[in-house]
């Protein structure tokens, strides 16, 4: 082991060390490898530091990670000079000011798809699900071609698409497009992550039902649903990612909560 137990957002704590995983999950079975070490960091530079040479030389040794992730500790895991508010971390009552606007948004959120005017009237999800029948090809294209000219990134899980860019304020906006976990449907999760907190939103896509879990169908069916997420972000972009920002200081310029 590495050292210290290090706590992390929601009451987690992770022993410093390496775990070795294994599990089932709906696609299949999932092995892992992870190791989880603290550093001491401050809010005004551009990236951790590295490290401890002996910790170094043992990462080295389990080859390039396929992901990586970044936490804060709370303020009872502070040290010395580096204390939570240095590097920007939620504190209780930025917690408490963003479920705040988070509940106001979820229990609005019908209200507020309608009030953007949706490019799309999409079908009824019997009919979308019924064009879908033997219907296939790739979903990226049209994330592409939606989302990279408003500076997200896209990459695909296993059914999972995640855009991703990160804001002025260092804050990392998320949407996260289940499309084929449990079915060919997608599932539009909305996460805006900074230093101790994530604050998601579930929108529809559809104003014609509560549309949180919609058929993809075919290709037309799935550009048209695209186009409503897109219009649906811009709107959260304007007033749901900016009320969080407002609520919380600026995260440092090397947070990186991983995807």
């Amino acid at each position: 082991g590495f050292g210290p137990v290090v706590g992390l957002p929601d009451g987690l704590t992770f022993q410093t060390g390496i775990t070795v995983g294994d599990s089932w999950w709906v696609n299949g079975r999932n092995r892992n490898l992870s190791a989880f070490y603290a550093v001491e960091g401050e809010a005004t530079a551009t990236k951790l530091p590295d490290p401890p040479p002996a910790i170094a030389q043992i990462l080295a040794g389990l080859g390039k990670p396929k992901q990586t992730a970044q936490f804060v500790a709370p303020p009872a895991m502070a040290t010395r000079a580096t204390t939570v508010d240095s590097v920007g971390a939620a504190g209780a009552s930025d917690i408490a000011r963003i479920s705040s606007i988070v509940a106001r948004y979820r229990s609005g959120m019908n209200a507020l798809v309608e009030r953007v005017g949706l490019p799309h009237d999409l079908p009824p999800a019997v009919e979308a699900r019924l064009s879908g029948r033997g219907a296939s090809g790739p979903l990226k294209p049209a994330l592409v071609q939606a989302f990279a000219s408003r500076g997200f990134d896209c990459r695909g899980q296993s059914g999972v698409f995640i855009l991703r860019r990160r804001t002025a304020a260092n804050h990392v906006i998320d949407v996260a497009l289940d499309v084929g976990t449990w079915s060919r449907s997608v599932t539009f999760m909305f996460h805006v992550r900074g230093p101790g907190f994530t604050a998601t939103l579930v929108p529809p896509v559809s104003v014609r039902e509560d549309a949180r879990q919609y058929p993809i169908g075919n290709t037309a069916n799935w550009e048209q649903i695209v186009a409503n997420i897109a219009a649906i972000v811009d709107e959260l972009e304007r007033t749901f990612v900016a009320e969080i920002e407002a609520a919380v200081d600026p995260a440092p310029a090397w947070f990186d909560p991983g995807r």
